[in-house]
C-alpha cells in the first residue's frame, strides 16, 4: 500500500495487517447486501455496533479494517479536542469574570502614564 506525501514523492507503509468482513447479524440468503465502514473507533465493538440499527432486514456486514490504528487514531483526536476545548474554555473565563472588569479598570491608568510620558 502507498500514500503521496506533501512534496509528491511515493511512501510505502506497512501493509494491512487487520482486514476482515464481519456480518452485523446473521446472514441471510437475499439479493441485497449492505458493506458498512467504520471509520471513527472509540471500542472494537465499534465496527459492527453502529450498523445494528439497520435491523435484520437485509444482509448487512461491516469491513473490520486496522482496528488498532483505527483506536489510537480516535483516542489521539478525542485527546487534542479536550486540549482545545479546555483551553478555549480557560480563556473565555477569564475573559468574561473578575479578571475582565480588572484589566478595563487598569486601562485609564495606563493612559495616564502613557500621556505623562509624551508630556515629558
Amino acid at each position: 500500500m502507498a500514500y503521496i506525501n506533501r512534496i509528491g514523492r511515493i511512501r510505502h507503509i506497512k501493509d494491512v495487517q487487520d482486514l476482515a468482513i464481519v456480518p452485523v447479524c446473521p446472514p441471510k440468503d437475499t439479493p441485497a447486501v449492505r458493506l458498512c465502514v467504520s471509520g471513527w473507533l472509540n471500542t472494537k465493538d465499534d465496527v459492527v455496533y453502529p450498523w445494528k440499527s439497520f435491523g435484520k432486514r437485509q444482509d448487512t456486514f461491516a469491513l473490520q479494517w486496522e482496528t488498532d490504528t483505527l483506536l489510537e487514531l480516535s483516542g489521539a483526536l478525542v485527546a487534542l479536542l479536550k486540549d482545545e476545548t479546555i483551553g478555549y474554555i480557560q480563556k473565555e473565563i477569564i475573559r468574561r469574570t473578575v479578571l475582565a472588569s480588572l484589566f478595563a479598570s487598569l486601562s485609564p491608568l495606563v493612559y495616564l502614564e502613557v500621556g505623562k510620558i509624551i508630556g515629558e
